[in-house]
């Protein structure tokens, strides 16, 4: 597999971060409901919140040093809303937000790394929660009307008055009104119809599936990574790509995020902890099946790997590490690539490495 694009001969394998940034309380920065939730007793696995994260705001030229050595030569990172707009709603534009995000979109350039910006990432000003629900205010819009003007009619006949009504002139405004699709893809599990769900997550009790992971003889769907609901599926990705390229028209679209975590132990060997075998293994899979989708016709721009660097993961505070950078978090934050780092960095050379021709 050909690490470049027959259009225009760049890297395509670009990398990102989210929940890496922290300075929660520096630079002008207002909390958002991140903060919030994570200062909640009993919400974060670990007892951990993002105050600090990974500390980017102050390591953010090292780790675009490190983005250049490893040969990638995009990175997607997210704008804090609150960063910029401390109460949400623009009524005070804190200069040194935009200061801030300017020097890393700058130091990005310098070492030829295109900059790929994410605006908003669940992190919510947390006045605008408090003050006119946030979201749940707004009618929400996902793929299905964009494209057609309207939701399935499997979810307006399961749903009925829970999904917003169209006029024909929003449905005229909304038809193919993007310019991209952005996939987020890790895994893939079956699913089966249910009328009570065993499943703990609302969202699956309200769409009565089970979710499976193994085949009907018992097999498990694939290896399995440290969070319980993922698994090693690379032909998942290729069926997810087909599947939007046959039902939406064959859009653009960019891989997100993709990738698979390891549980920490405080216990391991650094040389332990560096010595990502199954993400190698992962990256490979996965990365041949979205070319198999790029065969088979799908307009596949990019792909971004998640994540550069271990991080602040949500709920599970520190207790994953998704990163092909390791995050010592206590020893000053140092960075440490990991194998599937330096598997990369060959990938990009052509696959020559040590032991010759990668796969």
């Amino acid at each position: 597999m050909e690490a470049k694009t027959a259009a225009n001969g760049y890297n395509w394998i670009w990398i990102q971060h989210q929940l890496v940034e922290g300075a929660s309380n520096e630079g002008g920065r207002g909390p958002s409901i991140w903060d919030a939730f994570s200062h909640t007793a009993g919400k974060i696995i670990d007892g951990s919140n993002g105050d600090t994260a990974v500390d980017q705001y102050h390591k953010f030229k090292e780790d675009i040093e490190l983005i250049a050595k490893l040969g990638f030569e995009a990175y997607r990172f997210s704008i804090s809303w609150s960063r910029i707009f401390p109460d949400g709603l623009g009524t005070k534009v804190n200069e040194e937000g935009i200061s801030y995000y300017n020097n890393v979109i700058d130091a990005l350039l310098e070492r030829g790394i295109q900059p790929y910006v994410t605006l908003y990432h669940w992190d919510l000003p947390l006045y605008l929660h408090e003050t006119i629900e946030g979201w749940l205010n707004k009618e929400i819009v996902y793929l299905h009307p964009i494209y057609y003007g309207d939701y399935p009619e499997v979810m307006r006949a399961k749903l009925g008055e829970r999904l917003p009504k169209f006029t024909e002139e929003e449905k005229e405004l909304l038809r193919n009104s993007l310019d991209f699709v952005g996939l987020n893809h890790y895994t893939s599990r079956f699913i089966s119809h249910v009328r009570e769900s065993p499943e703990e997550n609302d969202f699956y009790k309200a769409q009565e599936v089970e979710i499976i992971a193994e085949w009907e003889g018992g097999e498990r769907i694939g290896e399995k990574a440290a969070s319980e609901w993922l698994y090693v599926v690379p032909w998942g990705i290729r069926k997810v790509l087909n599947y939007i390229a046959k039902t939406y028209n064959n859009p653009p679209i960019y891989v997100t995020e993709n990738g698979m975590d390891d549980e920490e132990n405080e216990t391991s060997p650094l040389q332990e902890m560096l010595d990502d075998k199954l993400r190698v293994v992962y990256f490979k899979r996965y990365l041949a099946a979205v070319a198999q989708a790029i065969k088979d016709g799908a307009d596949v721009k990019g792909y971004f790997a998640w994540s550069l660097l271990d991080n602040f993961e949500w709920a599970q505070g520190y207790t994953k590490r998704f990163g092909l950078i390791y995050v010592d978090y206590k020893n000053g934050f140092a960075r440490h690539p990991k194998s599937s780092a330096y598997w990369f960095l060959r990938f990009f050379k052509g696959g020559q490495g040590k032991k010759g021709k990668e796969e």
